[in-house]
């Protein structure tokens, strides 16, 4: 089943802003998103839900990673910030006012990292205003580059 709930993220006026979304195309004839596919025990239901909580949890946690505090640029002088994933990375670059400071923060890392912030950004993030437009209209593909 494709994936219904993500992650919806927007810079908003006092920063970062989150929220869990589904898309909204029908899947049956009477306009029903189904969340769990149809059920016919109360096992199979239990285990519908419980897939659908754990999706929740999973959502929870790249959301509180939208929270974290930006590292400063003095501390990232003393101590390089090295991210753990994609989502942190992206959280981070998300705050940068400037295409420079996003470029500092996002060219030097590894080409994987890189591809795979990309892949977020072109897959959960608004690409029409704020950092994530900023990001696409910058990113080359072939050089996995902010230029």
């Amino acid at each position: 089943m494709e994936e219904l709930l993500t992650l919806d993220l927007e810079e908003g006026e006092g920063g970062q802003r989150a929220r869990i979304v589904t898309r909204s195309y029908p899947s049956d004839d009477r306009g029903f998103v189904s969340l769990t596919p149809y059920c016919g025990t109360p096992e199979e239901m239990e285990r519908a839900v419980e897939d659908l909580k754990a999706r929740l949890d999973t959502l929870l946690a790249e959301a509180r990673k939208v929270f974290l505090p930006l590292p400063q640029p003095n501390r990232m002088e003393q101590e390089p910030f090295e991210p753990e994933s994609p989502e942190e990375l992206w959280h981070a670059m998300a705050r940068c006012k400037t295409l420079e400071a996003m470029q500092r923060l996002f060219n030097p890392r590894d080409p994987e990292l890189r591809r795979e912030v990309a892949d977020l950004v072109f897959s959960r993030v608004n690409v029409f205003k704020g950092p994530g437009a900023l990001f696409s209209q910058h990113y080359n593909d072939e050089k996995g580059l902010l230029e």
